[in-house]
């Protein structure tokens, strides 16, 4: 798709002459990139040049610039964003000022959004995030003055890749949700499918599998259905399901979901991307013991991969094809796939892509299960934290695991000459390259190999050495083996006494392990508790929570009846005036009194009534509240009990006003006794100081 659409700019660029020629070379630089960068950034360079001497031109004969500048920064553009590609980015942030410059000289807004993606991805790659987000926050500001937001949601989603590169998870998700909402709104598939999978791959680093295979599964529900990205895409996504259910252990569906990223790779002329489905399928078939299906998958790996001249894929699929020899016991013909992996191996560049190391050690710990005394789980350990502790390139540290794997299948077979002439490849290099972990397997590895053939001395020397390194590097399992090891070789030769010393560390070293497993179970013991003691006091201040809010609602409801009531007194009252206007004169004192004692009564009824249902719901709910009240300050009058209770829920100055039937002048007042008897200064809020109080546990 991409070979056409450069095919037909090509073509464009030929009819055209002058601005409009610079202008469609832009466009092919940018389609020209994917293909062939050195092609790009020539192009883009002879561009750009042509585009100066155009504004010179225009220039010396006083014509307007606009066009030019418009022109000339539209390459530029075009020819930062191949500086990025091929990771010029001192270059690349020179040509993206100026292009920024003469946009903003325009007045181009969009053009401004675009150069600000850019800039993002400069500081990205540059580790200077901070700034990658200023830039991302700069576009989104240009879009909401020029009111263009077709571009929001690709950029919500680059904010929160940035949030998930430094560690912030709520963010991240956050803005990719974000960016899904104006997708949606917008009608924008591509930005969709494009969030959706950037949050699977989120979800994933962050530990949360179930969210991650969800927007995958939506990711390539709209690829199916919309076609908008095309089979490159459908394909990743369909590996990334793949590659969730597989760590899941789910091989059937991986199985499944790898064989269809195969045929829709197939089916889109995706060589490479076929060629690494094929061999992620042989490793899942691999692990189902489906092994003659393996075996065809990588067959076909193999035949691209030689198709297309590529070495490193070569060197993969040998490898795991050894691996699976390894695993059904054929140790001959698996130790010669792993040679002939490592001998590629070293035949090219070390710039090895970082999966590959994965795959081969996959391939090796198979090899491992053939051999009794080899801690695969530990192994696998080691090799991970060295690894995030090394600078090795991913070549060495492969061929490194390859000739382990060659070492383990010769012992297989009991040819110890060929195996110990691995191992000490492999010691020479990884003390080349202070790869500690390796260093100490390969010690180890010989120095079992050399006891298993009597020569016993030699092999203490080796453990020695082991033992030494092991002790730099903490590796206690690593330690226990060789301590035992050099043991049985020091009782073999006679030496009863070195035997018993080694033994006697072998047993401190197992004391060390029970002490440290005792104290971890005694802090799990204590956290637990903490953890417990935690979830009682969550649970007392939920249900306090609870009758609080169940008390803010008869409160409301109160408020609610007292204020029908008050309305319908009024309306009493009114009629009672009025009808005074027909009354005859020598009854006007009469209806004065009555009207005087009708209010009296309600107001007293009214009172009486509704503290006694809040007094009653306050007890039903909390019957030490007057008790503690009393206990706090005994010098707390009764309605000063109850000012303070009301409070505790946080009521205003007015509010408690209407439920009490005093005034607000009253209420501040019995607020100012409460204030002194309690103890409280002036600058703090009162309520707070009640309820903190009244909630506090006893």
């Amino acid at each position: 798709m991409i070979d056409d659409e450069v095919h037909k700019l090509r073509r464009t660029v030929k009819n055209y002459r002058g601005l409009r020629k610079i202008r469609a070379e832009a466009a092919l630089v940018e389609k020209l990139v994917r293909i062939d960068n050195k092609e790009a950034l020539q192009l883009a360079e002879d561009t750009v040049s042509r585009a100066r001497e155009l504004l010179q031109s225009a220039k010396d004969r006083n014509k307007s610039l606009a066009s030019y500048e418009r022109s000339l920064a539209w390459i530029l553009r075009s020819q930062a964003y191949v500086l990025l590609t091929v990771e010029c980015f001192t270059d690349a942030e020179h040509v993206l000022s100026e292009a920024i410059g003469l946009f903003d000289q325009a007045d181009e807004g969009r053009e401004l959004i675009k150069c600000n993606q850019l800039l993002h991805i400069l500081f990205r790659e540059q580790l200077q995030y901070d700034q990658a987000l200023d830039a991302l926050a700069h576009a989104l500001e240009i879009g909401r003055r020029i009111g263009y937001h077709a571009e929001d949601a690709f950029i919500h989603g680059a904010q929160a890749s940035l949030f998930a590169l430094l560690g912030r998870v709520d963010d991240a998700i956050r803005f990719f949700e974000k960016g899904l909402k104006i997708a949606g709104e917008l009608d924008d598939r591509h930005a969709e499918i494009m969030l959706l999978n950037g949050l699977g791959l989120a979800c994933e680093d962050f530990g949360k599998p179930e969210r991650a295979f969800q927007s995958y599964r939506q990711a390539a529900a709209l690829e199916r259905r919309f076609k908008v990205r095309g089979n490159r895409s459908l394909s990743m996504i369909l590996g990334n399901l793949a590659r969730l259910c597989f760590c899941s252990g789910d091989l059937r569906q991986a199985a499944d979901l790898f064989a269809e990223a195969v045929t829709v790779s197939h089916a889109g002329k995706l060589i490479p991307l076929e060629a690494y489905f094929l061999t992620q399928s042989a490793r899942v078939l691999t692990c189902s013991a489906e092994y003659e299906a393996a075996l065809a998958c990588l067959h076909r790996g193999l035949s691209l991969h030689e198709s297309r001249g590529n070495d490193a894929g070569l060197a993969w699929c040998l490898a795991l094809k050894g691996g699976l020899f390894a695993g059904i016991g054929e140790a001959e013909t698996a130790a010669r796939q792993f040679a002939e992996s490592c001998r590629l191996l070293e035949s090219f560049s070390a710039n090895y892509y970082d999966e590959s190391n994965y795959v081969i050690l996959a391939a090796t710990v198979l090899a491992h299960y053939q051999c009794d005394d080899v801690d695969v789980a530990s192994f696998a350990e080691f090799f991970h934290k060295d690894q995030s502790d090394s600078r090795l390139d991913p070549a060495s540290l492969t061929i490194m695991l390859l000739r382990l794997g060659i070492a383990y299948l010769a012992d297989m077979r009991n040819d110890h000459a060929a195996a110990r002439r691995e191992y000490r490849a492999v010691l020479e290099l990884s003390r080349k390259l202070r790869y500690r972990f390796l260093q100490v397997e390969a010690l180890y590895a010989l120095g079992r190999s050399l006891a298993r053939n009597g020569e016993f001395n030699r092999s203490n020397e080796m453990l020695a050495e082991a033992l030494s390194t092991a002790d730099e590097i903490a590796a206690r399992d690593y330690r226990r083996r060789i301590l035992l090891l050099s043991a049985d070789n020091f009782e073999m030769t006679g030496q009863a006494q070195k035997a018993q010393e080694y033994r006697d560390k072998l047993a401190t070293l197992d004391q060390d392990v029970l002490s440290s497993q005792i104290r971890l179970s005694l802090k799990l013991q204590h956290e637990t508790s903490v953890n417990k003691k935690l979830e009682d006091e969550n649970s007392r201040l939920e249900q306090k929570l609870k009758e609080t809010q169940s008390q803010h609602s008869t409160l409301k409801r109160l408020l609610e009846t007292k204020d029908t009531q008050i309305s319908h007194l009024r309306d009493t009252l009114q009629e009672l005036a009025e009808s005074l206007a027909y009354a005859p004169d020598e009854s006007e004192q009469t209806y004065r009194l009555r009207a005087a004692q009708l209010g009296k009564n309600v107001s007293a009824a009214l009172e009486d009534a509704d503290w006694t249902e809040y007094e009653r719901e306050v007890q039903q709910q909390d019957e030490e509240i007057l008790l503690r009240l009393s206990k706090l300050c005994p010098s707390l009058t009764a309605t000063e009990r109850k000012v303070c209770a009301l409070m505790r829920l946080n009521h205003s100055t007015k509010e408690l006003s209407r439920l009490l039937n005093l005034s607000p002048r009253s209420v501040q007042a019995y607020r100012y006794r409460i204030r002194k008897k309690l103890g409280v200064a002036s600058e703090a809020d009162l309520n707070v100081v009640v309820m903190e109080l009244l909630n506090a546990p006893d």
